[in-house]
């Protein structure tokens, strides 16, 4: 009963995503339009066309349908796989879930792939993705569910390097860190990236009054 409540809160969380996501690229059209109208009282009409074709035919129309066609495919494959573990979880005895053990490893399951298919989604719908290079996509893409609930596995999968210590940057277990030279430009904007989300968490928790787990990596 619990996991059918996660799931059917999964699929309104993914809704809520979709209109979200739906009404940032409104108002990216919205944008677009005024600086064409610009172009239009300050140029001539075939600097404005210049202007249409570099903002919407080559940077938002094509990789916009291609992106909402995996976005809205790869919803479906991620409800499918909490399902599939919702089944899994239906088929086992009642002696299975006996085990305090086993009781704790369902739960943990599926509130992570809960979790991991909130932020996954987030990431597909987000303008960064439309950005990413095809292999980036497709490492997205194909990963499990659950692999998202854990932000450094996210970096992991994003940057497709083990050179760097995303799991201990990400939970703030290290306060120095080293940009190793072998890392791509893109590897090592994710690794600042990290690095910038660990400081401003704790900054913001230390702010608060909140004794933090972990540490802050100055920079």
């Amino acid at each position: 009963s619990m996991m059918q409540n996660l799931l059917a809160e999964a699929h309104r969380d993914l809704t809520d995503l979709d209109k979200k996501a739906d009404a940032i690229e409104e108002e990216n059209k919205t944008r677009i339009k005024h600086k064409i109208l610009a172009k239009m009282l300050k140029g001539t009409l075939s600097t404005a066309f210049e202007t249409w074709r570099e903002n919407t035919v080559e940077n938002n129309s094509v990789r916009k349908k291609l992106t909402l066609t995996e976005a809205f495919a790869e919803k479906e494959k991620m409800l499918d796989e909490f399902k599939t573990l919702v089944t899994e979880m239906n088929n086992k005895d009642g002696e299975w879930f006996n085990d305090d053990n086993h009781y704790k490893d369902a739960m943990t399951w599926s509130l992570d792939t809960k979790s991991g298919i909130i932020r996954k989604y987030r990431e597909i719908r987000s303008e960064r993705f439309k950005r990413f290079s095809p292999e980036i996509k497709h490492r997205v893409l194909i990963s499990k569910c659950i692999l998202w609930a854990r932000e450094g596995t996210v970096y992991r999968i994003l940057s497709n390097t083990k050179q760097f210590p995303w799991h201990a940057v990400a939970e703030g277990k290290v306060t120095e860190v080293m940009l190793r030279p072998e890392l791509s430009n893109e590897q090592a904007a994710l690794a600042w990236e990290a690095i910038e989300a660990n400081y401003l968490r704790f900054q913001a928790l230390i702010e608060q009054g909140v004794e933090a787990e972990g540490q802050i990596i100055e920079h």
